[in-house]
């Protein structure tokens, strides 16, 4: 390839051309030279305007070897590489072609800089959130055809070769170890997951595409972060706590649509109602805020009490679930085929207790081992209350929310009776075991009973009452 310089240099060697002026005298021809002197003037002239633009073209070509040099220099600047990324990917392509074939960009960065592109691709696929259209196409919302699922299915093989080298030492050698970190695994799983739940919502719901972009769970961890940082700091706040700090940021967010020094994106939305409601009503029941902060004590004492049951402690309970859907059945659902299918056996179990105390055995009922459970939980749930809170001025709205906190009611699949059957239950069970319990209290006031559950702070009391007494007689 001959250069620039090169060629005006030989064009200057041939022609030495200089422009007459007015000035210099014209030298005087002979007549039949006429037209050959105009062919050489033109020529001339060709070549001068010819040598000019070569010139122009030579400095041209010495600026794009300043500009190669100085992006040389650029590439390798560390904001240069963060603005790559957030470049579409086109851009980002083109750029890194450029790069390339100018040599800008050495190879020992040429893995890295592929290794970006996978991971924004991965990204975007994520984090898609239009259904129009989006220079990038990964951030697209995902459908039955969108290229999603092709980059998902070529990124897993590249996911699971990614492992990293650990060096162990074990008996005074040093073994190298390979292995995958947790971050790679969960993406991993998130594919997979993703797989699967499309397949899933589009063969059951008809579902024509989803928001990748509404799964992300960044916007509930920086709500809990500034709930928890309201106030300076509070980790841990109450109920109460959480409520007053939730109204706080709502005001102090609605005067922008940006978080004060929060990262995040502008929250255009609109409230789809007052806020006078949320700030002036008082909450219903503001017992509940403290209630919820003695569940996990509640759990453990539930565990303890179930431990220590008995065969026949459980044969009772049998016996007391029967009497329970006996009256249900009279007050409730009567007649109703699921209700019944629910709560009782389909056969006969003539080991139980309940079958061998029913004389007629046909008054008594055999629950099924599902409500049988649930009731079970209903008692130690009961219990617990009334062996940790028995002098709360609030027991029954205590005990009602435990309940149902702590049990499933998914046993009830009639839709048609199951509000009103949880309530029933609920006040029935709580009226039964109460009366249970002050009658065991009773029992031991009068010496009756020595052996109770010494946890129970209202037992024990009882048992020292009596002692106080029959030391006296």
């Amino acid at each position: 390839m001959i250069s620039n310089t090169h060629v005006s240099t030989s064009i200057n060697s041939a022609v030495t051309y200089q422009p007459s002026t007015s000035a210099t005298p014209q030298p005087q021809y002979a007549p039949g030279r006429k037209c050959s002197l105009r062919k050489t003037n033109a020529d001339n002239k060709l070549i001068y305007k010819l040598k000019q633009k070569l010139t122009k073209m030579s400095i041209k070509c010495k600026n794009v070897n300043k500009k190669i040099q100085a992006a040389k220099k650029i590439s390798m600047n560390k904001a240069f590489l963060k603005i790559m990324e957030k470049l579409p990917e086109e851009v980002q392509t083109f750029t890194k072609m450029q790069l390339k074939e100018h040599k800008i960009l050495p190879e020992e960065c040429e893995g890295t800089a592929d290794f970006i592109l996978i991971f924004d691709k991965l990204f975007d696929s994520f984090n898609g959130h239009s259904y129009q259209g989006s220079p990038k196409p990964y951030k697209q919302c995902l459908k039955n055809n969108s290229p999603h699922f092709q980059l998902w299915n070529d990124l897993l093989p590249i996911l699971e070769s990614i492992k990293f080298e650990s060096i162990v030492k074990r008996n005074n050698c040093e073994l190298i170890k390979h292995e995958s970190i947790p971050s790679i695994r969960n993406w991993i799983h998130n594919i997979k997951t993703f797989n699967e739940m499309w397949q899933y919502l589009h063969a059951k719901y008809k579902l024509r595409n989803v928001l990748t972009r509404n799964f992300n769970q960044d916007p509930l961890e920086k709500f809990f972060s500034s709930i928890r940082s309201n106030g300076i700091r509070n980790v841990n706040p109450n109920c109460k706590q959480f409520i007053s700090a939730y109204k706080t940021l709502l005001i102090n967010n609605f005067n922008s649509v940006h978080s004060v020094r929060a990262n995040c994106e502008n929250d255009n939305s609109k409230s789809f109602q007052s806020i006078t409601n949320l700030l002036y009503k008082k909450p219903g029941n503001s017992d509940h805020d403290d209630f919820a902060c003695e569940i996990d004590t509640l759990i453990r004492t539930m565990t303890e009490i179930k431990n220590n049951n008995s065969l026949i402690y459980s044969e009772s309970k049998k016996y007391v679930t029967g009497y329970v859907i006996k009256k249900i059945k009279s007050k409730i659902f009567k007649n109703c085929k699921i209700c019944m299918r629910d709560f009782c056996r389909s056969d006969v179990d003539f080991q139980s207790f309940t079958y061998e105390v029913d004389y007629t055995k046909k008054s008594l009922f055999q629950p099924s081992e599902s409500f049988n459970n649930l009731m079970s939980d209903i008692y130690h749930v009961i219990v617990a209350c009334l062996r940790d809170y028995p002098e709360s001025n609030v027991l029954n709205k205590k005990i009602k929310y435990m309940i149902n906190c702590a049990c499933d009611y998914n046993v009830i699949s009639c839709d048609q009776h199951k509000e009103v059957l949880i309530e029933f239950i609920n006040d029935l069970s709580i009226k039964l075991i109460i009366h249970s319990w002050c009658n065991g209290v009773n029992r031991i006031l009068a010496g009756k009973i020595t052996k109770f559950d010494k946890n129970d702070q209202i037992k024990q009391q009882a048992f020292e009452m009596y002692k106080k007494k029959f030391n006296k007689k």
